[in-house]
């Protein structure tokens, strides 16, 4: 291994338990003291804590076994394991974590709360890796089943949690909870998307309709087929357009290589998009 590659190995590393910190300060500190349930299964384990008599972390870890088992075969050993290992970190914080922050308010707690959380997962994610629950969930059930988009599904298993958050510990709290889940996915978009911004994916390959249908199911996105022709070759060739959110460059290089290794690939930084499955013209 040269050095380049662990250095690029050590910065994954650093990002993605420097982001599982910050998601375990964000629920052992300003969601658990106030029964906020943001979202997702370590939301679900707030709740169930409070009629069983397990912690928080404890109960994140036990739910997510079945999730793993069923990730293990859609997203393979090497990000399940990862995984893995960031969820018995996060959990052991959550439970363990040496110190606490007191604000003393609520809303200031879900405000701080719901930032931490949302930059810690925007890390997380931007290695290509997850702390697992829902997200993990949602990336499984839409290899396994590609008319399901993981957006949508990740939608409706956080406002579940915010609902029932509002039945087991009051309406207020379940408000609270539901503005937790705002500004989680406010700060994770920020963080791992920048404002507005969006990747421009191109890729050359023999395996030009396997390709496709990989990536429509990787993505949930439209891809462009455009004529080319070798500069040197002259060999006419295609080539594929892909326009992703950042998040999702690590699932198309998943997909590339696991369905043609010998790929050409390069991806740039597109400023703004504005079409269908982005935003609207203003």
């Amino acid at each position: 291994m040269n050095k380049a590659v662990s250095r690029q190995l050590l910065k994954e590393y650093i990002l993605m338990f420097a982001g599982t910190f910050l998601v375990a300060l964000a629920y052992s500190c300003f969601f658990v003291p106030y029964d906020i349930a943001p979202g997702g299964v370590g939301g679900m384990s707030v709740i169930l804590s409070k009629y069983v008599p397990l912690k928080v972390g404890m109960l994140t870890l036990i739910l997510n076994v079945p999730i793993f088992i069923f990730a293990l075969k859609e997203l393979g050993w090497r990000f399940v394991c990862r995984t893995l290992v960031l969820l018995v970190f996060m959990s052991l914080l959550i439970d363990n974590l040496p110190f606490r922050i007191e604000l003393e308010d609520k809303f200031l707690s879900v405000i701080c709360g719901g930032i931490l959380m949302g930059i810690g997962l925007g890390t997380v994610m931007h290695t290509g890796t997850s702390t697992g629950g829902t997200d993990t969930l949602a990336m499984a059930l839409s290899k396994r089943f590609p008319d399901i988009k993981s957006s949508e599904m990740l939608m409706f298993l956080d406002a579940a949690v915010v609902v029932a958050a509002a039945f087991a510990f009051g309406v207020v709290t379940g408000i609270y909870s539901g503005v937790a889940v705002f500004m989680q996915m406010l700060f994770m978009n920020f963080v791992f998307d920048g404002i507005n911004s969006a990747r421009a994916v191109h890729i050359i390959t023999n395996k030009m309709e396997d390709m496709k249908q990989g990536l429509y199911k990787a993505t949930d996105r439209g891809v462009t087929q455009i004529n080319a022709e070798g500069g040197f070759t002259g060999n006419k060739t295609d080539m594929l357009l892909c326009i992703v959110s950042a998040r999702q460059v690590s699932a198309v290089k998943r997909c590339v290589k696991q369905i043609d290794p010998a790929a050409f690939m390069f991806d740039m930084r597109v400023n703004e998009v504005i079409g269908k499955g982005f935003k609207g013209f203003e």
